[in-house]
Formats: C-alpha cells, sequence, structure tokens
C-alpha cells in the first residue's frame, strides 16, 4: 500500500499529468471544468487512512457545456476509458458500479 497522502493532492497531480492531456490532445478547442464535487471527506480536505477503505482512488468530475454536451460527451468517454491508466500513484482510477448492497469494487 502506498503512503497516505490526502485525496486533492494526487487528485490534482492525476488531472495535470494525465486527464487534461488526453483531453488537450483530442479535444483541442474544448471548454471544460473538472473538479472533484460532491460528498465524502477526501472533498473537504477531512480524509485520513482510513478513508482509503472505501471508494479510495483518483476521481473527477468534468463539465461539458449545454452545447457541446452532445456532440461531444461520447467521444471524449471513449477517449478516457482508452487511454487512462488504471491505476495512478498505487490506487485505482477505475469503479465498478455499485452492487445489490451499493458496495463498488
Amino acid at each position: 500500500m502506498p503512503p497516505f497522502v490526502p485525496r486533492l493532492t494526487p487528485n490534482q497531480r492525476y488531472y495535470e499529468s494525465i486527464v487534461r492531456p488526453i483531453i488537450a490532445d483530442a479535444f483541442p478547442r474544448l471548454f471544460y471544468a473538472a473538479a472533484l464535487i460532491g460528498y465524502g471527506s477526501d472533498v473537504l480536505g477531512y480524509d485520513t487512512e482510513r478513508s482509503t477503505d472505501h471508494e479510495w482512488g483518483q476521481r473527477l468530475l468534468i463539465f461539458l457545456d449545454e452545447s457541446e454536451f452532445h456532440a461531444v460527451s461520447a467521444a471524449l468517454d471513449e477517449q478516457l476509458r482508452k487511454h487512462l491508466p488504471p491505476t495512478f500513484m498505487g490506487y485505482s482510477t477505475a469503479f465498478s458500479p455499485k452492487d445489490h448492497l451499493g458496495v463498488r469494487g
């Protein structure tokens, strides 16, 4: 297990070194925003080593302009699925859908 680092730091590195270059290469004129928002101690910077026992890994949301969403979202999803590494800094970059108990793999 890699040493614990609060998730905001590796998420920023993940976006800057992996996600942004993929998007820039495939969609050089795309206007978008990327962020980690929503629920979880990691979003607020309160995560600890214990946080790594559930849904831990690099994640972010990409926001597209509504006028471009339908034209670009499927191709963007395809590019990210094709080029994102399975792990980054020792943690998974992919999560399965929740099972019948609400658990992700």
